[in-house]
């Protein structure tokens, strides 16, 4: 699995990833690359990152986006926290095949829940946080799309066979 994932990872990503680590970010990676992590490797055009929308978190973000090479006035504080209704922020820079969206919601799961039952994986020798099993499946069905209910009948097949 992991190797099949380090095929997909564009240095882009990896470069990504490496900050969200040096800046001790809360994140899961969530999507295509979570449902290749747990088996069932499917093309993707983006690495979806879920994020804790804490204070400390957001600022953190800040730090990584501008090493990440973005101007000090492409984002701000308020574009990784929940909006004044308590709506989550979404981020999503770049475009396919290298574009990724940083989320700060995943239908039907609390943040806090999923991150502490996070599955790490390592590769190159960064540990990459993603989205456990269960989890996975139960954002999917929330979503309910047609490519999210054929993830789950794949990763169903692959786990129950």
């Amino acid at each position: 699995m992991e190797k099949n994932l380090n095929n997909q990872l564009t240095p882009q990503f990896k470069n990504f990833l490496v900050l969200l680590e040096k800046y001790d970010v809360e994140y899961l990676i969530v999507g295509g690359f979570a449902v290749a992590v747990h088996g069932y490797v499917r093309a993707t055009g983006d690495l979806d990152v879920w994020i804790n929308q804490s204070l400390e978190n957001a600022d953190k973000m800040l730090t990584v986006m501008l090493e990440f090479g973005f101007s000090p006035y492409d984002f701000q504080l308020e574009d990784f926290l929940p909006d004044q209704e308590g709506k989550p922020g979404f981020v999503f820079i770049g475009e396919e095949p290298i574009k990724i969206d940083i989320i700060g919601d995943v239908g039907g799961l609390k943040f806090e829940n999923s991150y502490a039952n996070r599955k790490v994986i390592e590769i190159e020798g960064l540990e990459i946080n993603f989205i456990n099993f269960e989890d996975l499946i139960q954002s999917k069905k929330t979503a309910n799309r047609p490519k999210d209910l054929l993830d789950i009948q794949n990763l169903s097949n692959l786990n129950n066979p």
